[in-house]
């Protein structure tokens, strides 16, 4: 009877979303961030350009030809570091979702999230750094 093995990928961050400096109204609103870096803000929200902003890249390390699905689940939670809080949703990746692992290991293959932060008006969500952990989940075929 031959021995199947089941290939296992592994995911590495490379670095964290940072979706730069803004200013919040009393109307909260949203800022999302695409997979290639570009960024925009819709409802009370005015994006300032005084800092770095790009997406969450990790790298994949994968058998080549490994088919992989990106689950980006619900919306999670950042807390501030002077309370409140700001939902994320993972909404788009680059490469495209799913994607085929071209790279042969210890190769990677880079990819690039983008998201939406969802922010309450400014009497719910102070000034400050928000941060927190998130979860993606990566399904190998």
């Amino acid at each position: 009877m031959p021995l199947v093995s089941v290939a296992q990928i592994q995911v590495y961050q490379e670095s964290p979303f940072s979706f730069g400096a803004m200013i919040l109204s009393e109307a909260g609103g949203t800022v999302t961030l695409s997979p290639t870096g570009d960024r925009s803000a819709a409802g009370g929200i005015v994006l300032l350009s005084t800092t770095e902003f790009h997406p969450l890249i990790l790298s994949v390390e994968a058998p080549y030809g490994t088919i992989i699905h990106i689950d980006f689940g619900t919306e999670q939670l950042l807390f501030g570091e002077n309370g409140g809080q700001i939902g994320l949703t993972l909404n788009a990746s680059d490469p495209i979702s799913p994607f085929t692992s071209l790279a042969t290991p210890p190769q990677r293959t880079t990819v690039y999230i983008g998201g939406t932060l969802s922010l309450g008006p400014r009497s719910t969500t102070p000034t400050g750094v928000y941060s927190g952990s998130i979860t993606v989940t990566f399904i190998q075929e």
